[in-house]
């Protein structure tokens, strides 16, 4: 159970920084790149 949770906690920090990373103008340039 606890290794569960652990491992929510790591892809809700990894999703967040994901969100913000691609919020920044790199980011924006590397989705219409795609």
């Amino acid at each position: 159970m606890g290794a569960l949770i652990g491992l929510f906690c790591i892809m809700a920090v990894v999703g967040s920084a994901i969100a913000i990373w691609l919020n920044t103008k790199f980011g924006k340039k590397w989705l219409e790149s795609l």
